[in-house]
């Protein structure tokens, strides 16, 4: 395991936690647009698939809201983070708007322990990082997008919508967004042959996330993410994770074990 390469922020969400998303404002949604049906999944987050100690509960919701003047919607993504006794943890946001030249996405993120937040904006192929530290240091920096160019809270999307070609053995390439390192690397994502066709396993399909690089292959380890057989939900997450614990006097990335407890 790499000693600093966080590559996947939470994918999943706890229900029974208040929303809290005031910092963040939606720009150019109609106002009191209906909202489309939500995608909703609550998670426990445990230390590890076998250490059954639970860190954090989780929770996203996902949906679509009419754009003012416009035949598309924006979709929009909320994530919240908390502690076993209810205390906010970490916040995402993100929110993707079509357009011209593949449109513009935001991702907002804010961690309260230790305080720092960071911002990935991307309007057509230009992407712009900025990484607040908890001192009010500030670094930034621009990288040009690619075609597989995608943020972490995108991956469920990216699964369902890359199915088929998941289910026929391909890999789909990402440049994922790593907005603490304030760049991009090159991933694949992949389906296990093994737990293959679905409804085989009985604990879905197994999907892992891992870096493209061979070299990179040695430091960080791949993501296993196991879905429902219809791809629908997630059923578990095992790997790196953006969440951080104590490590003596700092922290360190919390390597854990999410797993998926109520949907709708």
């Amino acid at each position: 395991m790499g000693p600093a390469m966080t590559i996947l922020g939470v994918l999943g969400v706890f229900l029974q936690v208040p929303l809290q998303w005031a910092p963040y404002v939606r720009a150019q949604e109609t106002p009191n647009a209906a909202i489309r049906p939500a995608r909703m999944q609550g998670a426990h987050v445990y230390r590890s698939d076998t250490d059954r100690t639970l860190l954090y509960r989780y929770q996203r919701e996902e949906f679509e809201r009419p754009l003012a003047g416009a035949a598309v919607s924006a979709l929009s993504v909320r994530e919240l983070t908390t502690t076993d006794a209810g205390v906010p943890s970490l916040t995402e946001a993100y929110d993707a708007y079509p357009g011209e030249s593949g449109g513009r996405e935001v991702y907002r993120m804010a961690r309260q322990d230790p305080s720092e937040s960071a911002e990935v904006s991307r309007v057509g192929d230009s992407v712009r990082y900025r990484l607040t530290r908890k001192d009010g240091s500030v670094r930034e920096a621009t990288e040009k997008a690619g075609a597989d160019w995608t943020l972490v809270t995108r991956v469920p999307n990216l699964i369902r919508e890359r199915w088929g070609q998941l289910l026929k053995g391909e890999g789909v390439r990402l440049q994922l967004a790593l907005p603490e390192r304030l760049e991009s690397l090159a991933f694949e994502l992949l389906a296990d042959p093994a737990s293959l066709p679905p409804g085989k396993n009985s604990r879905g399909v197994r999907i892992s996330l891992r870096p493209r690089s061979f070299f990179l292959r040695f430091w960080v380890d791949p993501i296993e993410i196991w879905m429902e057989p219809d791809a629908t939900l997630i059923r578990s997450i095992t790997g790196r994770t953006r969440l951080l614990i104590r490590s003596g006097e700092g922290w360190s990335p919390l390597t854990g074990h999410m797993e998926f407890i109520q949907s709708e």
